[in-house]
């Protein structure tokens, strides 16, 4: 083939490419048929036409013009646009070589209301919507590989950030939470829906401000409320399982093993977990069971972190929390329930059991000029530990502006102590200076209750608030500690000593508090706001010592 052949092929080629792959334009002004006024932020989709695939899509400015670049020439194309209240307008195109760009002038759409319920072929949804306050993305638009989970899904909405921790902002700011079809998902953590929910399940992605923070905070700037993120399930997918479990084992008869199970299906979530191990850590993550776990559900009232890497969560220690060789076993679950669209209870519970096994030697020596004075103490302890933790939460949408909820947890422990300290003090003139035996029995039992009430009411007139909070807490410890002790010295002379105690501890606190704030507009800029703060605490300590006989 000549070289004149190659450059006409050539040329050809770029024409042939050029009719599918060039750069058409669509543009136009979208306008109210009745007043004229430009209409903004509506959605502009151009699909293939013969099998509907979303090309590209544009949102009209704030004057109502749009402009669509980008699209393929001499393909059969058709134009969707979309705005709430308006009926949609669609109109076929075929851009070619010659018309590139095609101009459709002003567009008066027709203000409908029933339109808002207009059925829309699915095929043919615009990829984002607005209707009124919320922002509305249509899932299939927006594609990802079939393995894909609901992180991915969000990385490729506009405005939608993901970081590598899994916090998400809309538009620069946070997603507070994450809804499952307008229901709580597994509580508050938005990483339990965006990491384990497969994205080919969701219909929708729908963001909104979050409501119930500026409520708490009627002071806060708008510009810095969250955002809540509802994701609407496809209609065929309304249950579902998904968790984790893991298993091992090593030398010296080491272990573990644990699992997360969670069942969601309609208006029920259940979570159930179980772990036992016996290598002083904890197990789970801390992640893991405050939020695959289902412990945010109920409410955090308190959280201790160990310096071994181990934690207890309202109460309840899931391992590694101290030294020694630990057993660490625990078991519980945690449902929650929506009854109509007014009502949600949740109930948890978690039973913790921890045995440690703790067997030290230790070996002090101090030189004082030629004396070296050695002290060694072989300390051998078993520790028991058990925990029952019942809790839950009622959540009541009185009204459209009354919200009322109510979080108790009760929690029974049950703690044993058995150690034994030998001590012995030598030097290197003498081979025996003291030597003393001691040994400790305790046996601890303790109740405690708590529980949170939130009230919240707004009024028709805008700003009028009034706000309750108000919390309780009471703990009961009974301590029995049993003490014997025998001590000798040697030098200059013999001495005996002997203990023989029993100490009882009997340990009560009460902590409660009301909070009442009223909040008054007076004008657009000033608010008057009356509050007032009641506290009542009481702490009572009683010890009693009994000894049998002492020298």
């Amino acid at each position: 083939m000549s070289f004149k052949s190659l450059l006409i092929v050539f040329a050809f080629c770029l024409l042939s490419a050029g009719s599918v792959f060039g750069q058409g334009t669509i543009s136009g002004k979208l306008l109210d048929s009745v007043s004229n006024q430009p209409l903004s932020l509506a959605t502009v989709t151009v699909f293939r036409a013969e099998d509907t695939t979303i090309l590209t899509y544009r949102l009209s400015d704030a004057s109502g013009a749009f402009k669509v670049p980008g699209l393929p020439l001499n393909v059969q194309a058709r134009v969707l646009i979309s705005f709430s209240g308006y009926r949609t307008y669609r109109h076929e195109f075929m851009l070619i070589p010659d018309k590139p760009a095609l101009d459709l002038g002003s567009l008066k759409l027709v203000n409908d209301p029933a339109s808002m319920n207009e059925v829309v072929v699915t095929a043919e949804r615009p990829p984002v919507s607005f209707k009124k306050d919320t922002i509305e993305f249509n899932a299939s638009a927006f594609k990802t590989l079939p393995t894909a989970l609901v992180e991915d899904l969000l990385k490729k909405l506009p405005g939608v950030d993901v970081d590598r921790d899994g916090n998400i902002t809309v538009n620069g700011r946070k997603a507070n939470r994450i809804l499952v079809d307008g229901k709580e998902f597994f509580g508050g953590d938005p990483k339990i829906a965006t990491r384990n929910l497969p994205a080919d399940v969701i219909d929708k992605v729908q963001v909104t401000d979050d409501k119930e923070q500026l409520n708490a905070n009627p002071d806060m700037d708008p510009n810095d409320v969250g955002k809540v993120i509802n994701l609407t399930f496809k209609k065929a997918i309304k249950q579902g399982l998904f968790g984790k479990v893991y298993a091992g084992g090593g030398t010296d008869k080491r272990y573990e093993a644990g699992g997360i199970v969670n069942m969601f299906r309609d208006t029920f979530q259940l979570s159930a977990l179980a772990y036992t191990n016996n290598l002083n850590k904890p197990g789970f993550g801390f992640g893991d069971i405050s939020s695959m776990g289902g412990f945010q559900r109920s409410g955090v009232n308190s959280i201790s972190v160990f310096s071994d890497g181990g934690f207890s969560f309202n109460d309840v220690s899931f391992g590694g929390t101290g030294q020694g060789v630990q057993r660490s076993t625990g078991a519980g679950f945690n449902a929650n329930h929506q009854i109509g669209k007014k009502l949600t209870l949740n109930l948890q519970y978690f039973y913790g059991h921890i045995n440690s096994d703790i067997r030290q030697i230790t070996n002090v020596e101090q030189f004082l000029g030629d004396t070296a004075l050695t002290t060694r103490s072989v300390n051998r302890q078993l520790n028991d530990d058990f925990s029952h933790k019942v809790g839950g939460r009622i959540r009541w949408k009185i009204d459209s502006l009354s919200d009322f909820v109510y979080t108790p947890n009760l929690t029974f422990r049950k703690n044993l102590v058995d150690r034994n300290l030998e001590t012995n003090a030598f030097n290197n003139f003498q081979p025996k200076l003291s030597q003393s035996i001691n040994s400790q029995n305790n046996v601890s039992n303790g109740i405690s209750y708590s529980h949170d009430i939130y009230y919240n009411k707004s009024f028709k007139k805008k700003g009028r608030t009034l706000n309750i909070t108000s919390n309780l807490n009471t703990n009961s410890t009974d301590l029995d500690q049993y003490n014997e002790a025998e001590n000798a010295f040697y030098n200059p002379a013999e001495y005996y000593t002997r203990l023989d105690q029993l100490r009882n501890r009997d340990q009560n606190t009460f902590r409660t508090n009301l909070n009442v704030t009223f909040s008054e507009p007076i004008s657009k800029t000033v608010t008057m706001r009356l509050s007032n703060v009641a506290d009542y605490f009481s702490d009572n300590d009683d010890i009693s010592t009994f000894n049998s006989r002492q020298n």
